[in-house]
């Protein structure tokens, strides 16, 4: 309405001024078209967006089920690499323990044979050592038996 006081306003016509009226509502009727196109535009636009959004979260459903899924799978993964560590860790203990027990059986049984090989060292420096004295008393002693033979005579053998 207020366009058409300002239009009676500023129009010195003396014509009749009834078509201002029909195309105030003409104007009107196609604004109100637009608005009209413009929201049935804007709502499919949105049941677009609506689609979209309901794709999208069934897509972000999906890859969260996935990520728990892929969770799940890395504990069951982290546990059994804690069992096989563990395996790991008691079989490189048992074996550093036979280890251990392997060498001080080895280093007893060196000890041993260490005190061995000195006994039989002794024993075998003795019985050189009684050899040599025995040698060298038959050699003194067989020039003794020399220098006593020299005082008997020899007796002639009667054929």
């Amino acid at each position: 309405m207020a366009i058409a006081l300002f239009l009676q306003q500023q129009t010195p016509m003396t014509l009749d001024s009834g078509w201002v009226g029909p195309v105030i509502a003409i104007s009107l009727l196609i604004i109100a078209g637009g608005v009209v196109t413009a929201g049935i535009a804007m709502l499919l636009v949105l049941k677009e967006m609506k689609e979209t959004i309901d794709r999208t979260q069934g897509a972000i459903a999906r890859t969260a089920q996935h990520m728990r899924d892929i969770g799940a799978e890395g504990e069951h993964l982290a546990h059994i690499v804690r069992h096989e560590a563990e395996a790991f860790a008691k079989t490189g203990k048992r074996l550093r323990k036979k280890v251990r027990q392997a060498s001080d059986r080895v280093e007893e049984r060196l000890e041993d044979l260490d005190a061995l090989y000195e006994v039989v060292y002794e024993e075998v420096s003795d019985t050189a050592l009684t050899a040599a004295s025995a040698v060298r008393t038959l050699r003194t002693g067989g020039k003794w038996v020399r220098r006593v033979k020299r005082f008997f005579p020899r007796s002639r053998r009667r054929k």
